[in-house]
């Protein structure tokens, strides 16, 4: 499942569901103004066109969710996350789509400012789930923070920092082997950079291989990452 308003793109043909929050999923959304239309709109949707289709599709993953304890108003979508995970669906996996990260101006300092709000929120967000995950027993999750680009080294002319190449990924909880740098530092002197960029050292489907074989249960990792030759990380246990 996505905690989103779209499907991200690892999700896409794979039957995965996406939802802005589980308190907004469902008929009459938060407010239950047209709760009781589930009637009339099954009696609409009773075809086998291809809208026909998904509109029961819709009205099923409805039904499947609404029996879901609903965490506290505004609790977000970490608490979302925690509760489908500790639900009776079988979810095995949940992605959360943090936004905000596009600092192309006024990112501050390490003290101060918009890149250390955020970094200050994405940890208190992780902690909230840990804790939230331990308390309701699901030891067996295992949490990883990635994005799809990095930053440049360089601040620009309005106090940020434009598009990069290499990032780092956090991984918490379950299987993730924990107080461990994994990789090599690749240094910022100017010639070790490429490009601008921080250079790259892991490819990141080296550590998805790792999650898929050994979270996910997965024995044919390569059914996945199709072509694709990993090197040992070594992050899971």
């Amino acid at each position: 499942m996505a905690i989103s308003s779209n499907m991200p793109g690892s999700l896409r043909g794979s039957g995965a569901l996406s939802i802005p929050s589980l308190a907004g999923f469902g008929l009459g959304g938060i407010s239950g103004a047209t709760a009781g239309w589930n009637g009339t709109l099954r009696m609409a949707y009773s075809g086998f066109t291809t809208v026909e289709a998904t509109g029961q599709s819709t009205l099923a993953a409805i039904a499947a969710t609404t029996g879901i304890a609903r965490p506290p108003a505004g609790a977000g979508p970490f608490a979302d996350a925690a509760a489908l995970l500790d639900s009776p669906l079988g979810v095995e996996v949940v992605t959360i789509d943090v936004g905000g990260w596009d600092t192309h101006n006024a990112m501050g300092t390490h003290t101060a400012g918009d890149m250390r709000n955020l970094l200050a929120g994405l940890a208190t967000n992780l902690a909230n789930l840990q804790t939230d995950l331990d308390a309701r027993g699901l030891a067996g999750v295992t949490t990883v923070v990635m994005s799809e680009f990095g930053r440049r080294v360089l601040e620009n002319a309005s106090g940020g920092t434009d598009h990069g190449a290499a990032n780092m990924m956090l991984m918490m909880g379950g299987r993730a082997r924990g107080a461990v740098v994994h990789g090599e530092w690749p240094g910022l002197a100017p010639s070790q950079l490429d490009r601008g960029d921080v250079a790259i050292t892991t490819d990141v489907r080296d550590v998805l291989w790792e999650i898929v074989r050994d979270v996910l249960g997965n024995p044919s990792p390569h059914t996945v990452f199709s072509g694709h030759t990993p090197t040992p990380v070594g992050t899971t246990t």
